[in-house]
């Protein structure tokens, strides 16, 4: 009965969305894609394991928040379907104390041999990597190089931004400030923040015309506007380039993004400009709806490679943090005891929610409550 309530509730939600959420369909496809890759990061955990010979006792579409919606045995594997569809897992017999696979069994991910183990571990960071890849590669042959990032102006923030009084509109693409392109919103942000109360040149696109005008930013350097980023794709001369462009693309773009992150986290950035999920499928579907799929893709490609490599890190609670458990085995000869492993992650698992909660709250005040 408790899954028939929850999926009539679940649809009912999509059907209210549908009918008064502008764009609902463009932020739909968005939760869709993001589901995607992680799904997919399980799969990989899930094929490797089965072929190593650990036994899979649970695959669960979305995290086990709630009633489970639908579940169907498959041969030992339990596959479940769960409401909050931003996540997934794959459960172990190591995961449950309750099962019944015995302590020293073969099944269990604990008494494989370390190199198997590794291979389980990386298995989901190794799909996100070539998942990201191979969706930069069909962008570039279906587009072309998303070559020039511009930034489109979504909103005013306030009835009397400098933005409004330099005479911008809703709309405008920003191309240039103070003559430099801008291939990334940090140049534009930044060059804002370094000339607080300054007049500022900036040469936008309004229709198929430039226009420039002068604004100056307040005393936090800001010209009050919320921006959305966007790619003008230039054609590949030969698709054979798609195979190497992409990869540059993925690499330039994780470069930037990790400096922005230890920016933030040296306090040269606000906290504030850092998305979580709620802010990345509003993005998302803000381009998808506005410049189509192939904006959403490029998105989710390097979603897909943040994913990989963020899990690669030696945090417990991460795929990284097996890898530093089993590190640490192959250092002392043998495992490390449970108890010392569940503190540790008990103590990870806090920082990580922790920190989830900031970043909920920082989407929240910007693109629910618009602080």
């Amino acid at each position: 009965m408790k899954q028939i309530v929850s999926i009539l509730v679940l649809i009912g939600l999509i059907v209210w969305g549908y009918l008064s959420v502008a764009g609902f369909t463009s932020y739909l496809l968005m939760i869709g894609l993001i589901s995607a890759l992680v799904i997919a990061h399980e799969f990989g955990h899930f094929y490797v394991a089965k072929k190593v010979g650990v036994k899979v006792e649970r695959f669960g579409f979305g995290l086990p928040i709630g009633p489970t919606l639908l579940e169907k045995q498959v041969g030992e594997t339990k596959f479940c379907l769960h409401p909050v569809l931003l996540g997934g897992y794959v459960s172990f017999p190591d995961d449950d104390p309750e099962s019944d696979v015995p302590l020293d069994s073969p099944d269990r991910f604990e008494n494989k041999p370390i190199p198997q183990r590794v291979a389980i571990a990386v298995a989901g960071v190794v799909v996100n990597l070539i998942a990201g890849y191979l969706i930069m590669v069909f962008v570039m042959l279906m587009w072309g190089y998303p070559g020039h990032y511009f930034v489109k102006i979504k909103s005013f923030i306030n009835n009397h931004s400098p933005a409004q009084q330099a005479g911008l509109l809703q709309g405008d693409i920003f191309v240039k400030v103070a003559g430099q392109d801008i291939k990334t919103p940090s140049v534009l942000i930044d060059y804002l923040h370094s000339h607080k109360g300054q007049p500022v040149s900036l040469t936008v696109e309004r229709g198929n015309a430039l226009k420039t005008v002068t604004a100056t930013p307040d005393k936090t350097g800001k010209i009050d506007v919320v921006l959305i980023p966007t790619h003008k794709y230039i054609p590949l001369k030969n698709p054979a380039e798609s195979v190497v462009k992409a990869y540059t693309f993925l690499q330039e773009k994780m470069v930037q993004n990790f400096q922005a992150m230890g920016q933030v986290i040296t306090g040269k950035r606000s906290g504030k400009e850092v998305s979580g999920p709620i802010g990345i499928i509003e993005q998302g579907g803000e381009m998808i709806q506005t410049f189509g799929i192939s904006d959403g893709l490029v998105i989710t490609a390097l979603i897909s490679v943040i994913l990989g490599i963020m899990n690669i890190l030696p945090i417990p609670m991460l795929d990284g943090g097996h890898l530093l458990f089993m590190f640490f085995e192959k250092l002392k000869g043998h495992p490390l005891h449970k108890g010392i492993q569940e503190r540790i992650t008990q103590f990870s698992f806090v920082i990580l929610m922790g920190l989830m909660c900031v970043i909920l709250w920082n989407d929240i005040n910007t693109y629910i409550l618009g602080k």
